[in-house]
């Protein structure tokens, strides 16, 4: 997982990078939050396969909506990449 990571990593800052300079993100978005954003969708996917297969484009779409520009900052700092790396490759789920 932390080599995928690392490969990936300078792919998604690249993109990240210029969504923030174009201003269609906001600033205080970082790498892992895109990675758990992404997870997270991921899992309410999972989870409501078959019963409820819109919930997780909803699901999206909220999310989206939280990394647009004009949003207040969290107050919690984001996961560092090394410790997102780290809570992949240790999770137990």
């Amino acid at each position: 997982i932390n080599s995928v990571l690392r490969e990936i990593g300078p792919f998604v800052n690249e993109i990240l990078s210029q969504s923030q300079q174009a201003g269609t993100i906001r600033d205080d978005v970082v790498f892992s939050d895109i990675i758990l954003a992404l997870m997270s969708v991921r899992a309410v996917a999972d989870l409501c396969e078959g019963q409820a297969p819109d919930a997780s484009k909803r699901f999206l779409e909220l999310v989206l909506d939280g990394l647009r520009p004009g949003n207040s900052s969290p107050e919690t700092p984001a996961m560092s990449p090394r410790r997102l790396g780290w809570v992949l490759t240790n999770h137990r789920g």
